[in-house]
C-alpha cells in the first residue's frame, strides 16, 4: 500500500472489546479514550488521497462518536474508503444506514471476526458474533464489497472450513489471517500449520 496515496486514519482509541494480547487489556487504565477531531479528517480529505483507510491499533473506527458523519464526509468527496472493524456493537439498522451512505463502488469493508457463534469472542472478549455476522451479511446483500478476515487461533482453527462455507453462502469474501510470529508456549498459537489451513480453504473452494 502506498503510504502517500492511501492515507490510514486511526479515528479513535475507543473499543468495546478486550482482546487478550492488546495493550489496552494488558495495561488496562493507561490508555485514554479519545476521538480524532472531525476537522482533521476534513484536512485529509482536502489533500485528495487515492484512498482513505479507517483502521485502528488501540481502537475500532466505528466507535468514533461521529462515525456516521465522517463516512458521509468521505462519501461526498468521492474518495474510496476502506474500513477495518470487528463490526460488533451496533444493530442492523445502524449498519443499513452506513452501507446505504457508502455508494462508491470502490469502498471496501473488512471484518475481523475470530470464530463462529461458539468461539468468536474467546480472544476478542466482548465481540458478539451475531452482530458482526449480521453486519457482514447485510452489507453483502446491499451490494457492498465485504470481506471476513478470520484470524486463525488454537481455539478456532477447526472452524476454518465452516466459516468459509458460511461466508460463501452469504456472498461474503473470506480470507484467513494466519500469523507465524508466535512464542512456542503461547496458548493462542494454532497447532495447524499455515499449509494445513491453506489446504482446508482450498478443499472448501473445490467442493
Amino acid at each position: 500500500m502506498n503510504a502517500r496515496k492511501n492515507i490510514k486514519i486511526e479515528l479513535t482509541s475507543r473499543c468495546f472489546q478486550a482482546c487478550s494480547k492488546c495493550p489496552r487489556t494488558l495495561l488496562k487504565g493507561l490508555y485514554a479514550e479519545t476521538d480524532i477531531k472531525i476537522e482533521h479528517v476534513q484536512t485529509v480529505i482536502n489533500n485528495r488521497p487515492d484512498r482513505i483507510v479507517l483502521c485502528g491499533n488501540l481502537g475500532d473506527p466505528i466507535y468514533h462518536s461521529k462515525f456516521p458523519e465522517i463516512v458521509e464526509m468521505i462519501e461526498k468527496s468521492s474518495i474510496p474508503m476502506s474500513l477495518y472493524t470487528v463490526g460488533s456493537g451496533y444493530n442492523e439498522k445502524w449498519w443499513e444506514y452506513i452501507f446505504a451512505v457508502c455508494t462508491n463502488k470502490d469502498d471496501r469493508f473488512h471484518f475481523d471476526v475470530d470464530g463462529l457463534q461458539d468461539t468468536a469472542g474467546t480472544y476478542r472478549k466482548g465481540l458478539i458474533f451475531d452482530q458482526s455476522f449480521n453486519a457482514m451479511r447485510l452489507g453483502a446483500l446491499m451490494g457492498a464489497n465485504v470481506t471476513w478476515s478470520f484470524p486463525v487461533l488454537k481455539h478456532n482453527q477447526h472452524q476454518v472450513g465452516d466459516a468459509y462455507n458460511l461466508a460463501n453462502k452469504n456472498g461474503i469474501r473470506f480470507v484467513v489471517n494466519y500469523s507465524e510470529r508466535w512464542d512456542q508456549k503461547d496458548p493462542w498459537k494454532p497447532t495447524l500449520s499455515k499449509k494445513d489451513v491453506d489446504n482446508l480453504v482450498e478443499q472448501c473452494y473445490n467442493n
